[in-house]
């Protein structure tokens, strides 16, 4: 993948999760002698958060602490051998949109923070009394104490060392040591890169903080098919000397071989560049999403959805009079699950359950049920083929779950990313941040497709690897297919 491109959208959806997982969300358990008082509405009034929810909570599921002000979130990570206050911070105005549902009683309280309340809570939260006094002081700062707090994160949270084939035991084993002499933050960096590499996980990362407070961004680098031959590409050729400005030329030719085969619709790419729709021959309608978030310059998830909605109420209205609509996401970044929800709303025949999310280590948080459902001015029935591959990434894969429940939808190309759980991010006790995978996504089968990716109903290639020129011609070559299967 891009690595500029994935850490710009990594940060991005480091962002997201952040403010997503600092409002959070659970559920009162009052008896019939003390029924708890609820209460809902929007969660930042005035650039303020409401003073309901203001306070000291805990994240159930994520060894979280927050302080929350008036116009702050403030996080303290807590763990068996460390608890300390990280450097994540979440300033009111970055949740604009969102709301809550809170609940109390004589013996707990709680709440739920909902990013769209069509769908479930996105966090949960548990008010405490107080900030454990061992969390306020000053943590070891030491390369052995960075890379066992680093360990323990992993121990309680990642949920697929199976999946991925990690034998993380032997790996903090064999690493420890390594850890343990490490005498700066460069060398100590190069063994924490060690301990996430080959996961093939795309929401595993690792950020450095200088002294200054720049930070520098490192993926575990998925290596999945297409990204391989990107890379082959990329040291076959000497007219461009960085990895970024290669893959951005890839994705501007695949583009260039799509648009003139597009009439009308959209006029070019909207969204903020994240959406193309129009006519292809044949009556066929035609819409290309590259990522589900960032729609906007400083948006955020509600701003995001309610883009959607307009965009895609306004390409359903001018295809209405279409055979059928292909929907390409064969090439998808990712971005919020709740866009997802919508762009899919857009083709619900009724409400149907799609998938189910459950954290690693729920520490009393429901599992939560997604469901596609009818949305916008009107839907979109006949036939729609979802066309997806191995760059379909994060919200791409949830949107694939969701679609896939539709009847007249059929999923062709090739099997996704296998990358659905959002970025849990987590400060380390010295100059150093990650991100790890800690949700298991399930479809209305019991079916967890992390890290394996979703099959399609339809094989059909992408990008091949075993053909030279695939990456310049596999996708409109796919496409061209896709076309083919529409009924005449």
């Amino acid at each position: 993948m891009n690595q500029t491109k994935q850490s710009l959208s990594a940060l991005s959806a480091l962002s997201i999760a952040i403010a997503a997982a600092l409002l959070l969300s659970a559920c009162g358990d009052g008896s019939d002698d003390d029924k708890p008082a609820e209460s809902r509405g929007p969660l930042v009034q005035a650039g303020k958060f409401d003073p309901k929810m203001t306070g000291l909570w805990r994240v159930l599921g994520e060894s979280r602490l927050i302080e929350v002000t008036d116009q702050t979130i403030s996080s303290y990570q807590e763990m068996p051998s460390f608890c300390y206050r990280d450097r994540i911070q979440t300033e009111a105005a970055a949740l604009e949109g969102a709301t809550y549902q809170h609940s109390s009683s004589a013996k707990r309280t709680s709440a739920e923070l909902f990013q769209d309340p069509r769908q479930p809570s996105s966090y949960s939260l548990e008010r405490i009394a107080s900030i454990p006094d061992r969390c306020k002081a000053e943590p070891p700062r030491d390369a052995a104490s960075t890379f066992k707090a680093m360990q323990e994160i992993f121990d309680l949270d990642y949920a697929f060392f199976k999946e991925r084939g990690i034998d993380w035991p032997a790996r903090v084993k064999l690493l420890a040591p390594q850890a343990a002499a490490a005498t700066d933050d460069a060398a100590l960096q190069q063994v924490l890169l060690k301990a996430i590499d080959g996961f093939n996980d795309h929401h595993l990362s690792l950020m450095h903080f200088d002294t200054n407070g720049e930070r520098d961004f490192y993926a575990d680098s998925a290596a999945t098919p297409t990204i391989k031959l990107l890379k082959q590409a990329f040291a076959a050729q000497s007219e461009v000397n960085d990895y970024d400005q290669f893959e951005a030329a890839w994705h501007e030719q695949r583009r260039q071989a799509i648009a003139p085969q597009l009439s009308g619709g959209s006029q070019g790419r909207v969204l903020n560049g994240a959406m193309v729709w129009g006519r292809l021959a044949g009556h066929i309608g035609y819409i290309e999403v590259s990522r589900l978030a960032d729609f906007s310059e400083g948006g955020n998830a509600a701003k995001d959805i309610q883009l959607m909605r307009a965009e895609m109420d306004r390409a359903l209205s001018a295809l209405a009079d279409s055979k059928a609509i292909i929907v390409d996401i064969a090439v998808n970044d990712g971005g919020y699950d709740h866009v997802s929800a919508e762009l899919a709303g857009s083709f619900a025949d009724r409400r149907r359950a799609a998938f189910s999310v459950e954290q690693h280590r729920p520490q009393g948080r429901a599992t939560q049920q997604w469901f596609v459902e009818p949305r916008g001015a009107k839907q979109y029935l006949k036939p729609v083929y979802l066309l997806t591959s191995d760059r379909t990434v994060s919200a791409g894969d949830t949107l694939t779950l969701l679609m896939r429940e539709l009847p007249h939808v059929t999923h062709v190309g090739q099997a996704t990313s296998g990358a659905m759980s959002n970025m849990l991010p987590k400060s380390l006790p010295g100059n150093f941040l990650i991100t790890l995978s800690n949700e298991k996504y399930r479809d209305p089968r019991g079916e967890l497709f992390e890290g394996r990716g979703i099959p399609p109903k339809v094989k059909l290639q992408v990008f091949d690897p075993t053909v030279a020129n695939s990456l310049t011609t596999g996708h409109a070559g796919a496409l061209a297919q896709v076309i083919a299967m529409v009924p005449q």
